[in-house]
C-alpha cells in the first residue's frame, strides 16, 4: 500500500500545528506531529484499522478514520492507495468534516 497526504490533508495538518506551535510551543508541535505520522504509517501494514464511516464510504473507496487524541485522521483506501483526506482537532464541527470528505470525493469520481 502506497500512502498520499491530499492537499486538503497537508492544509488542515499545518493548520493543527500553526495552532499547538502558538498556543504552546515547537517541541508540543513537533511531538503531535510525529505521533500523527506514525499512526498514518501503520496503515501500511493495517490499512482498515481505522473505523470505517458508512456516510461516505462507496464501492470504490471506502472511506475511515483513526482517532489520534485529540486529532481525528481522515482517510480512503482506493485500491492499492490510501489517501490522507484531512486532519481534524476532535472539536470541529461535524458540518466541517463531511463538507471536506464530501468535496475530496467529488474530485476523485
Amino acid at each position: 500500500m502506497e500512502i498520499i497526504w491530499s492537499r486538503s490533508a497537508k492544509e488542515t495538518l499545518a493548520t493543527v500545528l500553526d495552532y499547538i506551535e502558538e498556543y504552546f510551543d515547537s517541541t508540543v508541535a513537533m511531538k503531535v506531529y510525529n505521533k500523527i505520522n506514525n499512526h498514518v504509517d501503520l496503515l501500511v501494514s493495517f490499512p482498515r484499522m481505522g473505523v470505517r464511516d458508512p456516510r461516505f464510504s462507496i464501492d470504490e473507496m471506502e472511506v475511515r478514520y483513526l482517532v489520534n487524541t485529540p486529532n481525528i485522521i481522515y482517510y480512503a483506501i482506493i485500491q492499492d492507495v490510501i489517501v490522507i483526506i484531512s486532519v481534524f482537532d476532535a472539536r470541529c464541527s461535524p458540518d466541517t468534516i463531511s463538507t471536506m470528505v464530501v468535496d475530496f470525493m467529488k474530485q476523485y469520481r
